[in-house]
């Protein structure tokens, strides 16, 4: 059986006894997911909650880079589920398609992605806000030219 998040991150050092029991005792108070409140207080950033959830999940963690972005893939899915999603296609490997996922324990974002290729998905975690800056390079970018386009 897989370890409970919060147990993962008082391994990892990441947060204290403490401050789980704070955040377990709000989290029962709330429709916030355990790890949305250890961030909230400031405890834990997103890129260490990905890390470990990914972790937990036994995915790698992929540490984002600009050089990543693959227009080719990011063009098969539609804008705003990679947005509603925080994911982002990342390379070919076979008949393999690894993803970057924000949230890594979401499985519907795996199926409806799958509604898009015949490949099989290979999920990774990265964070989150790494994942929308790089979704925002590529549309507001793609916006752009098609724009100049069309003044010229």
């Amino acid at each position: 059986m897989a370890q409970r998040i919060g147990e993962l991150l008082v391994k990892s050092r990441l947060i204290s006894k403490k401050q789980l029991a704070e955040a377990l005792a709000m989290q029962q108070k709330s429709n916030k997911r355990l790890g949305e409140i250890l961030i909230d207080l400031g405890y834990i950033k997103s890129r260490d909650l990905v890390r470990v959830l990914s972790k937990q999940k036994a995915i790698p963690f992929v540490a984002l880079r600009t050089q990543m972005l693959n227009e080719k893939l990011i063009k098969v899915f539609p804008e705003r589920l990679l947005y509603d999603h925080t994911s982002i296609p990342l390379y070919e490997a076979g008949d393999e398609l690894h993803i970057a996922l924000g949230d890594p324990t979401n499985e519907k974002i795996l199926e409806e992605l799958k509604q898009y290729t015949d490949k099989k998905i290979v999920p990774s975690g990265a964070e989150p806000k790494r994942i929308l800056r790089l979704l925002n390079k590529y549309f507001l970018l793609e916006q752009a030219e098609r724009f100049l386009n069309e003044e010229a």
